[in-house]
């Protein structure tokens, strides 16, 4: 994920939780919970950005089902 800077420090940082609101072609929000796991912040030509990894902590059914869909959607027939 890479995100707008903000003027706070230390909005992210490893160990922190965070939940992202993931929005579905359908138009249905999952809300998932985040771990952050690595965080950089970095100075390209149009100003700061922050890279961040983060892992899904118990992800829902309906991330897994969504997933699961762009897995199968992208094999070949």
């Amino acid at each position: 994920m890479v995100t707008l800077h903000k003027s706070t420090d230390g909005l992210f940082f490893p160990g922190k939780h965070i939940e992202l609101k993931l929005r579905l072609s359908s138009g249905e929000t999952v809300p998932l919970r985040c771990q952050v796991r690595w965080m950089s912040a970095e100075i390209p030509p149009d100003g700061v950005t922050d890279s961040v990894g983060l892992e899904i902590v118990d992800p829902p059914a309906e991330y897994v089902s969504f997933v699961r869909y762009l897995q199968t959607s992208h094999l070949p027939q």
